[in-house]
């Protein structure tokens, strides 16, 4: 599976992807491609992607990013962002690809 994280500007959703890439590490899920991207590169990385997910503080931009893709899209739970909880976000992606 390939997992798109989108965010203002990248970077604080980089954190959250090395920590998903390591949960990941040592599975049958190692290969699954996770990267993060600034919202406004969507549009050029959306195709390469199963699922997209946007940070919280986008979250006012959840229509519009519908709007702009067909792969599923859902806004990463604040308090798992925050977090950091990898585990529930690589959930939350499986269950929006089911």
């Amino acid at each position: 599976m390939n997992i798109l994280l989108v965010c203002a500007a990248g970077a604080s959703t980089g954190i959250l992807v090395k920590k998903m890439l390591k949960f990941l590490e040592g599975t049958d899920r190692a290969h699954w491609r996770i990267e993060a991207h600034p919202v406004n590169m969507l549009d050029k990385m959306e195709k390469e992607f199963d699922v997209v997910l946007l940070g919280p503080q986008i979250a006012y931009q959840l229509d519009h990013v519908k709007k702009q893709t067909e792969k599923p899209v859902d806004v990463i739970n604040a308090i798992d962002y925050g977090m950091g909880r990898a585990e529930n976000v690589i959930n939350q992606a499986i269950k929006l690809t089911e």
